[in-house]
């Protein structure tokens, strides 16, 4: 038997090549890991290695998301510490409340984002209790190191309100929030 041929060979999960015989052309398929189905994404193989890889990014957020979902229910339930991404989560909620009732302004409300949107991305995965000075400090001195110390200001203090709301919530102890 002969070796299937390598010049459709492809590195990114899921997309398959389908050649046609008929019409003499390669066409491509993206196989749907949960469902099993296949999805037609055309002849042009940069735009389906393209779409693959953004079905994929998108899949393993949403798994990811799952897993953060289950593991802070389990934490909650045993009273342990719950993830920063979904302390964040609820922090939004908190604001978007507050804004609604009249506590805050609008521009208050969308000047908390940039920060959030910081955080999470840097200590999404951890518990909001593992979060120390050090992982605030480095995300504060990159902004000073940029020549930006009045952003730097803003985001410390908008991190110093976001570790408030979760101690008055009693996801971290008192001693995480003195400065």
């Amino acid at each position: 038997m002969a070796a299937r041929p390598r010049k459709n060979n492809v590195s990114v999960p899921n997309l398959y090549p389908l050649y046609s015989r008929k019409v003499n052309k390669v066409y491509w398929r993206y196989k749907h890991p949960v469902t099993g189905k296949f999805h037609s994404l055309g002849t042009n193989e940069a735009e389906a290695i393209a779409i693959a890889t953004e079905a994929n990014t998108r899949l393993a957020e949403q798994r990811t998301r799952q897993i953060l979902a289950i593991s802070d229910r389990i934490a909650t339930s045993k009273g342990k510490a719950i993830t920063t991404s979904t302390w964040l989560d609820r922090y939004q909620a908190i604001q978007e409340d507050r804004l609604k009732s009249g506590d805050i302004k609008l521009n208050t409300y969308k000047q908390k984002a940039k920060p959030v949107s910081l955080l999470r991305e840097r200590a999404g995965l951890k518990l909001i209790s593992a979060v120390d000075v050090r992982d605030i400090a480095q995300l504060l001195d990159e902004y000073i190191a940029a020549g930006q110390p009045r952003m730097a200001q803003v985001v410390r203090s908008v991190l110093i309100d976001v570790f408030k709301e979760a101690q008055h919530y009693g996801e971290v102890p008192l001693a995480i929030t003195r400065h």
